[in-house]
């Protein structure tokens, strides 16, 4: 059995020298090979070629950063600056102070930053109506007849409370605040810090 096997041996190693007679299939692969080898071992890097500036661009950071933007940046920064957005000079400190010529959306947005996570509705509601109108509304709310209805000391305008109700609104579509099934009267506030 031992010579056996070693005439087996002797047998593959027989095989494995010979050249194996090669198909068309892999003749043609063979040269198809050598070629691309060829053509594409002499390659230079195209950052090697003079001028390279003008057809290839490498800086994939800022590419990044101008198609994939961020716009919850954006968007708090256009509410807490909008003198920059709307190019005003009545609102150049907006945003370091409240003022009653901010657009209302903004005013709901600064004044719900000085909240905890729960905001009281009817708290912020009465902040927004005091920076808004910080004297009261003289005379009451108007009537469709002409007349005046007094307000008593616990009623809101309508039409403050309408405003408000819209800013609120945005702000919920915007997700900067959501409902809260804890307490039916406070909003959640979904963000924290400013850009």
């Amino acid at each position: 059995t031992g010579e056996r096997k070693m005439r087996f041996q002797e047998h593959l190693r027989q095989l494995a020298s010979r050249k194996k007679q090669q198909s068309p299939y892999e003749v043609l692969r063979e040269k198809i090979l050598e070629y691309l080898h060829r053509q594409f071992s002499e390659l230079t890097p195209p950052t090697s070629q003079p001028l390279h500036e003008v057809f290839y661009f490498n800086q994939a950071s800022s590419l990044k950063k101008h198609l994939s933007p961020s716009p919850r940046a954006t968007i708090q920064s256009a509410l807490t600056r909008t003198s920059y957005y709307l190019k005003s000079s009545s609102s150049a400190e907006a945003h370091t102070s409240l003022d009653s010529n901010m657009p209302d959306m903004c005013l709901a947005y600064q004044l719900h930053l000085e909240c905890g996570r729960l905001i009281n509705l009817f708290d912020w509601m009465q902040s927004f109506i005091a920076v808004l109108d910080p004297k009261g509304t003289p005379g009451g709310q108007p009537m469709p007849d002409g007349s005046r209805k007094e307000l008593g000391e616990k009623e809101v305008n309508p039409i403050m409370q309408a405003r408000f109700t819209q800013a609120v609104s945005d702000l919920q579509h915007l997700g900067f605040i959501k409902p809260t099934q804890r307490k039916t009267d406070h909003a959640e506030r979904l963000t924290w810090g400013t850009c």
